[in-house]
């Protein structure tokens, strides 16, 4: 995505290694404009599952923002 021009940062990803799990957060400079993503791996049924949450830092409530972030960071496969 970075070399392709779509975002102009790299994310910042971490990793959750017990669980198979990395989250990344994009952020568009001049919009303001973030994403957070999850993103599982499952191994054993060769499947990746990605949840997203969209928002706008400047236009966005911090309430709103808040709820998208817990209800993706608590997406879960079990």
């Amino acid at each position: 995505m970075f070399r392709a021009g779509m975002i102009q940062q790299m994310p910042q990803v971490t990793y959750d290694l017990p669980s198979e799990t990395a989250f990344a957060v994009y952020t568009n400079p001049q919009t303001m404009g973030q994403s957070f993503q999850k993103v599982i791996i499952n191994r054993a049924q060769n499947r990746v599952f990605v949840a997203t949450a969209n928002y706008n830092q400047m236009l966005s409530n911090p309430e709103g923002i808040q709820d998208l972030l817990n209800m993706i960071a608590t997406f879960t496969l079990f």
